[in-house]
């Protein structure tokens, strides 16, 4: 886990996620991530989606003349996956970045 603000909303297309806020310097990365539960009870947060207002990363940054500027990284997916075993709680998580 990291440090940062964990919160739940909803975005643009009605979708309830999980937003993930970590400071930066001068701003913040911002993770969206939409909750999937699957079968076996593990629940999957993942940030792969395509456009703008979509699950994803996001950062907001403040540059020299104190003027706030944001941006969609398309090319950064994340995947979080929490599941039981043997009595403990498993964390496995792949981050994929594009070129």
């Amino acid at each position: 886990m990291y440090s940062g603000i964990y919160y739940i909303c909803q975005i643009p297309s009605h979708t309830t996620c999980i937003i993930a806020v970590f400071p930066l310097p001068h701003g913040n990365a911002t993770l969206i991530l939409s909750p999937h539960v699957h079968d076996d009870g593990s629940l999957e947060l993942r940030s792969s989606e395509k456009k703008l207002g979509d699950p994803g990363f996001y950062l907001l940054l403040k540059d020299t003349q104190d003027n706030y500027g944001s941006r969609y990284i398309a090319s950064f997916k994340d995947r979080l996956v929490i599941s039981e075993k043997s009595d403990h709680l498993l964390a496995v998580q792949s981050i994929t970045i594009y070129g």
